[in-house]
């Protein structure tokens, strides 16, 4: 199981490398019913500019290794607004059954 601890820490690297809107955990940990071999999943609001596979690995690399695995999904602001007024379900997911972990 990933502490509360680590989590926190995760959260402030992604938070000192790109200034997000917004950072939720979801899926099992997110649920708070987290397995054994469940991996974290963080949706990020943030400015970061490029293709989303160039936003994730951007995040990924503010990540110290921490030997689990962690899936991020990364969307602009402008992108999570469309996403929200389009009801997208898997973003309306995210925000309805997340843990916000940080928003500004």
């Amino acid at each position: 199981m990933i502490s509360k601890k680590i989590i926190n820490k995760i959260t402030k690297e992604i938070v000192a490398a790109c200034n997000p809107k917004l950072v939720v955990l979801f899926g099992s940990y997110g649920r708070g019913k987290p397995k054994e071999d469940s991996d974290l999943d963080i949706f990020v609001v943030a400015n970061i500019p490029g293709k989303p596979s160039d936003r994730i690995r951007y995040i990924n690399r503010a990540i110290a290794e921490e030997g689990f695995g962690i899936d991020i999904v990364v969307r602009t602001p402008k992108e999570f607004q469309r996403a929200l007024k389009g009801r997208n379900w898997f973003i309306q997911e995210i925000v309805e059954e997340g843990k916000t972990l940080y928003a500004r």
